[in-house]
């Protein structure tokens, strides 16, 4: 695309010649990459918009060639001017200013358009986008498929990674589940045959404490709490059993020496009961839970924070996890040479894919019994338990 935007840059009024190139991308790429059928005008039009607008970010080339020679003469006016004058002058002219006022000009119109596409779609992509539009949820699709990193996907893998974006009907799927219930993307999410949803919540995790090793003393997974001797908390729902456990303990996260204990959640956010709930009404929904569940014995008992750790099967996390992961590239970008904004989306980018892959994985792994190791035990993930919602 690079070569396209260089012509649209230098050679004015040519949207007209640039509709084969759209035709192509239309009826032609897109099925290609998608799996789906030619997209529809709307479907067109939101696939033009930024992967954090809830686009895929490839635009319609007849539809911006206009505004990218126009941004190209405003930056470079100042350099024509001096051409022209033949004026001599040691240092070349400082651009930064007009870039910024371009990108925060172009930010605006894309936003702008964005809602404006959002609100002539379904009820259905409209939380689609919602949901792909939060903080890291389209990370996957703008690394770079760096094997090193885990960051690339099978051709089945990107297939049903933009059916699960976009709420498509998946390909070659059963009918039926192992558990005897209609098989959709949906329910494939919730389903605990198999222990597919364990998986994905563990995976987490583990990834999450093995960053926490990086910048943390005493990091551990499944730390047991303290026995109660005679402690009474005030929630009713308060996890009392005296096996209890959180699933990430690290001292000196928040404050010197002073220990922490995270807790994982993994929901569906298009589950049948979450389908008429605000999105961030649901994310505070299972926060709440969580601390009522450990808040008050990790405070008690232990002396130490808690923090949920909530994230959505579609990529999105929320508002005390956004906090966590942010404090988390804080402390590595300084234990690091790399930079915090650097290290919060390579943050990110690592979550989105752990997130992906088990949706994948939850959609195309295996739920028979007949496949199970014969010393699967729970820890494994292998039979229901209380972590997954």
């Amino acid at each position: 695309m690079g070569r396209w935007v260089y012509l649209m840059r230098t050679i004015p009024n040519i949207s007209s010649l640039l509709q084969p190139l759209e035709d192509a991308i239309r009826l032609k790429l897109f099925p290609s990459i998608t799996g789906h059928v030619a997209c529809a005008t709307g479907e067109r039009e939101l696939f033009s918009l930024p992967c954090r607008f809830g686009g895929l970010g490839m635009g319609d080339p007849t539809a911006f060639c206009e505004s990218q020679f126009d941004a190209s003469l405003r930056i470079t006016a100042p350099l024509k001017d001096l051409i022209i004058s033949q004026v001599a002058h040691v240092h070349s002219p400082d651009t930064r200013s007009i870039k910024a006022q371009v990108h925060q000009h172009r930010r605006k119109a894309s936003k702008k358009r964005a809602l404006e596409i959002r609100n002539g779609l379904s009820s259905q992509l409209q939380r689609a986008i919602d949901l792909n539009s939060e903080p890291g949820a389209s990370s996957w699709l703008l690394a770079l498929p760096l094997q090193d990193q885990g960051y690339h996907l099978t051709k089945q893998e990107f297939w049903d990674a933009l059916h699960l974006r976009y709420g498509w009907t998946l390909l070659n799927t059963p009918s039926h589940c192992v558990c005897g219930s209609p098989f959709t993307a949906d329910h494939a999410m919730i389903c605990r045959h198999g222990g597919l949803t364990f998986v994905r919540h563990n995976d987490l995790r583990d990834t999450t404490a093995e960053l926490l090793s990086n910048v943390c003393t005493n990091a551990a997974i499944e730390p047991p709490l303290q026995s109660l001797s005679g402690e009474e908390l005030t929630p009713r729902s308060a996890n009392c059993q005296d096996d209890a456990r959180a699933d990430i303990h690290a001292r000196g996260f928040w404050g010197r020496r002073q220990s922490a204990f995270f807790d994982v959640r993994v929901f569906h956010p298009n589950a049948q009961s979450y389908r008429n709930v605000s999105i961030p009404s649901v994310y505070r929904r299972h926060e709440m839970q969580k601390k009522r569940e450990y808040g008050d014995r990790v405070r008690e008992v232990e002396f130490a924070s808690f923090t949920p750790l909530v994230f959505a099967t579609t990529g999105g996390m929320g508002k005390e996890a956004i906090t966590f992961y942010r404090r988390l590239a804080e402390l590595l970008s300084k234990h690091s040479a790399l930079s915090y904004s650097s290290t919060l989306a390579w943050i990110r980018c690592t979550l989105s894919f752990s997130l992906l892959r088990s949706a994948t994985m939850c959609i195309r792994g295996s739920r028979s019994i007949s496949f199970r190791s014969p010393d699967a035990s729970p820890e494994m993930g292998l039979t229901n338990g209380p972590r997954e919602t």
